[in-house]
């Protein structure tokens, strides 16, 4: 499905997309198409649980062991992998990441932003600025 809307929204010199020139309409069409294929991903990881293994995730003991009270935890667990974007265990995955990086190379040492008009005749200042921040 995501490669059909990837096709669909692509641009092609020399040919007309009515759908990229649809404004707002185009905006809505982008945001139904993204739930739709959010909802697509979210759904084959409901139904092929026992594909992903969740029944590791899955047992009372777990739910002891982890110093449960109540009962209301204990249950049939749904599992999203660290493969789905967006969901918990790939934040941890991404933080985890992003640690090992500052671990290795130290704190960032200037977190630059800039805003240039792209259409400036001056190109010294684009030029200037790329010297400066790869040095």
């Amino acid at each position: 499905m995501r490669e059909y809307y990837c096709y669909k929204f692509h641009t092609r010199p020399n040919i007309f997309n009515p759908i990229l020139h649809g404004g707002r309409l185009f905006q809505q069409f982008a945001v139904d198409t993204y739930i739709k294929i959010e909802s697509s991903r979210l759904d084959y990881m409901w139904h092929h649980q026992n594909k992903i293994r969740a029944d590791l995730y899955q047992g009372l003991l777990d739910n002891i062991q982890a110093g449960e009270q109540n009962g209301d935890a204990v249950g049939k667990r749904r599992v999203l992998t660290s493969s789905f974007i967006g969901g918990p265990r790939d934040k941890l995955r991404r933080y985890l990441d992003a640690m090992a990086l500052v671990r290795k190379y130290g704190k960032p040492d200037v977190f630059l932003t800039m805003t240039c008009n792209p259409k400036s005749q001056n190109k010294n200042i684009f030029l200037s600025l790329e010297m400066l921040l790869l040095r």
